[in-house]
């Protein structure tokens, strides 16, 4: 494995995990606001 396929999953996986987060507590945020 290179060096390209550790950024790119890297880069997944925070993306994937930020997505999430913002999926979840924004969901959170509308509904108590």
């Amino acid at each position: 494995m290179n060096s390209i396929d550790i950024v790119s999953i890297v880069t997944v996986a925070f993306l994937g995990s930020i997505g999430h987060c913002i999926g979840m507590c924004g969901g959170i945020i509308v509904a108590y606001s």
